[in-house]
Order: structure tokens, then sequence, then C-alpha cells
């Protein structure tokens, strides 16, 4: 049964890596260079497609998929509320795009 779900779940697995292959080809993803001096292309980088799927428990997936908005929601919330309302002002946050 999971590997039914796995081979299900690919053909979202490509289009992610589809569409990061393209915003890099374009020059967006472009990231600077890590400390031996090779080009990083994971600035759009959304999903680590093999990351979630080969996660360990909640809190991998969580990191590994939506990787812009969660980085832009962290940004968010840490500037903005006080410490003692930081997770509910996280969920209220990211659901103001959905309503």
């Amino acid at each position: 049964m999971s590997t039914l779900l796995l081979l299900h779940r690919l053909k979202y697995s490509f289009v992610f890596y589809l569409t990061d292959s393209i915003n890099n080809l374009c020059g967006f993803g472009f990231h600077g260079y890590n400390e031996r001096g090779q080009p990083k292309w994971d600035l759009v980088t959304n999903v680590f497609p093999m990351k979630v799927e080969f996660a360990s428990n909640p809190r991998d997936v969580m990191i590994n998929w939506n990787v812009c908005a969660a980085i832009w929601l962290r940004r968010l919330d840490t500037t903005n509320p006080p410490t003692h309302t930081h997770t509910h002002t996280h969920f209220t946050h990211s659901t103001q795009g959905v309503l």
C-alpha cells in the first residue's frame, strides 16, 4: 500500500523538480557560493520531495515542505509578536492567505 502511495505522489515530485529547474534556468534560484566556492541554486526551492517522502518525523516534513513560505512566516512572526503569542500569531498569519 505504501508503495502505491509513493508512486501516486511521484507525479507531484516531478512537478516540483520541473518548476525548480525552470526557475534555476532563468537564474532566479542562484543563492551565492558555498564555502568550497561551488554555486548554490536553492534560493527559490520550495519543496525537497525526497526529504518529505523519507522523513522520520512530522517536524522533518514541515521543514522540507513549502520552504519559502515557512521562511517568510518565521521572519514575519519573529520580528513582530511577543514571545508568548508566537504560535498563535504564526497560525493566524499562515491562514490569512487561505481565507
